[in-house]
């Protein structure tokens, strides 16, 4: 968990602030069957989605934010010295 400071300088509020934010979101967005119960995704109790609701989440990034597919569309391979 990041220390309080950091999520007021950043986020302007707590870790617990944030996460309601984000499921308000998930909400407006028609992710019903999506609880967020932290923001960095670790498995904890009733944190919960659907792969529709993930689906949901993605359209709005890429039609949102295209640029991330500069990030998200990088292929590496080390496991097999890029041989296949």
């Amino acid at each position: 968990m990041m220390p309080q400071l950091q999520w007021q300088n950043i986020f302007g509020g707590s870790e617990e602030q944030f996460v309601n934010k984000m499921n308000a979101r998930a909400k407006e967005l028609g992710m019903n069957d999506t609880t967020f119960k932290n923001c960095h995704g670790i498995d904890e109790d009733g944190h919960l989605t659907s792969s529709y609701d993930i689906a949901i989440m993605s359209r709005e990034l890429i039609t949102k934010h295209p640029k991330i597919t500069d990030y998200t569309t990088i292929w590496m391979d080390s496991l097999r010295n890029r041989k296949f």
